[in-house]
């Protein structure tokens, strides 16, 4: 008989040397360790991406193994729920002066903390909400971004690689074979996967083009089918930057196609609906965005009709490239994309931006997502 579920944390990811599991200091009632782990993919990318080209023709990448980092949390005290594993992957898309642009938070100018905000985490932080509700989290960055491995921002870091490591992360997680030896994670009864921006469109593509894959719930926050409009992204717009040259401290070791975005209020509604301390601690912590996947990101507005799992939207009503109708009616839409679902629900926060995670309505969206996972049994 299934236990109850366990739910994973996903955050997207340079390339670096297998380390031990690192023990993390954490809040009491759970125990927290990260490491590194190779994911093995295979894709056929877009060739010829410079900085300021979309490109054309095909690349085949792989089969390659990429050095991922991960970020693995359980309660202290096992119980039935902890089974259900959450895999959160982060990410950023946002429209600027009537021209939608896409940043790769975690790979998007976030990374996995995204889901763990280390300001004032007892408000901003999902991870502890979630922990706190007895469920396993997973978190992990984004292939070029934060901890991950870094390869070629141009032609390998692209949404068709993207995707298909959300695919091995996930069948590693299931079978079992996702941490080094050394290190024993507990086997799930059931994934849900949830995704912010960038994390929510790779998670579509995989289910669109792997849709037995064995996630039980799927969770698309910062995301609707209509950001398809999106606008190629190209550094002459302007509201990128080259990351090594805007924070050489930083990123100075990184190579030109990967860049940064340092206007962050593109990302939020309105002064008020978030506290200043927050948006100061995402301008200082922010990460990188991959040109290459920049150019490649229409190809994943795609119906998923053979999902099965169940579904949850939410979005934010200030949510300038993704909340695009009068009440963000458009996201009650998305429906139609998930047909085959064991359900589907949506739900749209007030007063909230794309970064949903930062704005004074966390505690709000952290709780329309608890609450769902409930209501489903899970």
């Amino acid at each position: 008989m299934l236990a109850d579920s366990f739910v994973a944390a996903v955050a997207l990811v340079s390339l670096v040397g297998a380390v031990p599991a690192v023990p993390v200091e954490h809040h009491s009632s759970s125990k927290c360790t990260e490491f590194y782990a190779p994911v093995t993919a295979t894709a056929t990318n877009v060739a010829n991406i410079t900085l300021d080209s979309p490109g054309s023709g095909s690349l085949q990448v792989g089969p390659a193994a990429f050095n991922i980092f991960f970020h693995f949390c359980t309660p202290s005290e096992p119980t039935e729920r902890s089974k259900t594993v959450q895999i959160l992957a982060h990410g950023e898309f946002t429209c600027r002066k009537g021209v939608t642009w896409l940043t790769n938070a975690t790979g998007a100018t976030y990374t996995q903390e995204y889901w763990n905000v280390q300001y004032k985490p007892e408000v901003y932080s999902y991870e502890r909400a979630a922990l706190a509700q007895g469920y396993s989290i997973l978190s992990y960055d984004a292939l070029g971004s934060g901890r991950s491995a870094h390869p070629d921002p141009l032609n390998v870091v692209q949404l068709p690689l993207l995707t298909q490591l959300v695919v091995g992360i996930v069948q590693a997680v299931r079978s079992g074979t996702l941490a080094p030896p050394h290190i024993a994670l507990p086997d799930f009864d059931k994934i849900v996967y949830m995704g912010h921006s960038l994390g929510s469109l790779t998670l579509n593509t995989a289910l669109a083009e792997s849709p037995d894959l064995p996630v039980d719930a799927a969770v698309f926050t910062g995301f609707t089918h209509s950001g398809e409009a999106i606008s190629n992204l190209t550094l002459a717009h302007g509201d990128l930057q080259i990351a090594s040259q805007t924070f050489p401290d930083r990123f100075g070791s990184l190579s030109d196609g990967y860049t940064v975005v340092q206007d962050r209020t593109i990302f939020y509604a309105p002064p008020g609906s978030y506290e200043e301390g927050a948006f100061e601690y995402d301008t200082a912590n922010q990460d990188t965005a991959s040109v290459g996947l920049a150019f490649t990101l229409r190809s994943g507005f795609v119906p998923t009709p053979a999902y099965s799992g169940h579904v949850l939207a939410v979005i934010g009503d200030q949510d300038v490239t993704f909340c695009n109708q009068p009440g963000c009616a458009n996201v009650f839409q998305e429906a139609a994309f998930y047909s085959a679902a064991a359900s589907f629900e949506a739900q749209v926060i007030p007063n909230t931006g794309h970064v949903l995670n930062l704005h004074k309505s966390s505690v709000a969206t952290y709780t329309v997502i608890l609450d769902w996972l409930t209501r489903i049994g899970f």
